[in-house]
Formats: C-alpha cells, sequence, structure tokens
C-alpha cells in the first residue's frame, strides 16, 4: 500500500508474455509448415527455458498453467533409455519441463557422448550438426517438442494457434525440417483432423515479455479510467 497505492499486479512469465499474442504484426511470428484454414478457438503460448513456460488464451482471458510438469509417456523408442537413465539417476519420472529445457538438452547430449562434463553450451548443442552427438540431441528435442505441442494443443483446443517462444525454440526449429516437425505433432490416429487445422507459428519477437506489459498497462489504463 506504501510503494503501490494504486494496486499491483502479480503476474507469472509466460501469463505477462501472452498479452503480446494480442498485438503480435504477421512479420514478428513466423508458420511452422503449412497452416491450414482453422477453426476459432483457444491460443497457447509456450516457450522451453530455464523451465517450460505455458500459458493459454481463452478470448480475452489469459491464463498461466504448469503443463510441463506432466510426466513423459514412453512413446518415442529411441527416447526411452534416456527417460530410464534419467528415472535411475533422479529416483523420479521424468517431465517435460526436464528436458524441454536448457538443463534438458544438457543431460541428453552428455547421455550420448558418455561426457560427464558437457564441452558446450546449449546454443552449441543445438547448432553445431557436425557433431554426432549434437546432431541425435537437436533431433529428440524437435521430436518431444512435437509431441509436447500435440497434447497441450489437444488439452486446450487451441486450434487459434500454438505459439512457442524464446532463444532455445528459436534455435531448435531454425533450419529444422518444418514438414517432419508437422509430421510429429499431427501424429494422431484419432485426432489428426483437428490437429492438421491447428496452426504452429514461432514468436520471432525477442521483447514478448516487455510488449505483454505495455499491453496490459494500457488495458488497466482504460479499466481505470472508465
Amino acid at each position: 500500500q506504501n510503494f503501490f497505492s494504486k494496486g499491483l499486479i502479480i503476474l507469472n512469465d509466460l501469463e505477462l508474455q501472452a498479452h503480446a499474442l494480442k498485438i503480435l504484426k504477421k512479420n514478428d511470428i513466423e508458420p511452422i509448415g503449412k497452416v491450414e484454414v482453422g477453426i476459432m478457438g483457444s491460443k497457447i503460448l509456450i516457450s522451453p527455458g530455464t523451465g517450460l513456460g505455458i500459458a493459454g488464451v481463452v478470448k480475452e482471458n489469459i491464463i498461466f498453467t504448469e503443463g510441463g510438469h506432466l510426466n513423459i509417456p514412453e512413446i518415442i523408442p529411441t527416447f526411452n533409455p534416456i527417460l530410464h537413465d534419467f528415472e535411475s539417476k533422479k529416483g523420479r519420472l521424468a517431465t517435460f519441463e526436464d528436458f524441454l529445457s536448457g538443463k534438458g538438452i544438457n543431460f541428453i547430449y552428455s547421455y550420448f557422448s558418455k561426457e560427464d562434463t558437457c564441452a558446450y553450451t546449449n546454443e552449441e548443442i543445438l547448432t553445431n550438426l557436425d557433431n554426432s552427438d549434437c546432431f541425435k540431441t537437436k533431433e529428440l528435442m524437435q521430436q518431444l517438442l512435437a509431441v509436447f505441442l500435440r497434447y497441450m494443443a489437444l488439452i486446450w483446443g487451441s486450434t487459434s494457434g500454438v505459439f512457442i517462444a524464446g532463444s532455445i525454440a528459436r534455435t531448435l526449429l531454425q533450419g529444422s525440417d518444418h514438414k517432419e516437425f508437422r509430421k510429429n505433432f499431427e501424429n494422431s490416429l484419432t485426432m489428426k483432423e483437428l490437429l492438421v487445422h491447428t496452426p504452429i507459428f514461432l514468436v520471432k519477437d525477442i521483447d514478448l515479455g516487455l510488449k505483454g506489459g505495455l499491453k496490459l498497462a494500457s488495458t488497466v489504463k482504460k479499466i481505470i479510467k472508465s
């Protein structure tokens, strides 16, 4: 009350960034694969980073979630041995956040390279495609991200768009085979038709949090005036 006499709004980081989705321009986003004509529904924003952030936009409402803490099912055969290795070392089941994050990149690379100490930064692992261990790490990360996006898109009914943001996502999908990524995303025997019509966008704007804050501030200002 002493410092914020007009009130204080505290938001989750992805919750704040999601406000920016309302004002993004066409050149701020890049479609991943062919975008079919979708059915109007909710949107979701996902950002792998130090953790795995996710927020939804339902009409005008922003909803933050902890969806990254869902356990990873054993559906990617080449990934299953890594899951078992994680479980034996950590004593628990792995979550999507454990691997779709900076620490996850490091863990996967270390598994392939058999190195206790990683010699590369996360960015170097995702861009050093001459190294077979780096290449395999990036390939698995792309598959896992596509699976996670599929689950979140079906849970949220996000037919208005799945938006991916952050430096890890931009590096991971840079120069990648978007057609293969969409194939993994749409890989559902029962819900393929819905997934085909769910667009995926890579957010190129690096100031998403700032723009989200500005959008929220302008909205709050209008409410106060009215």
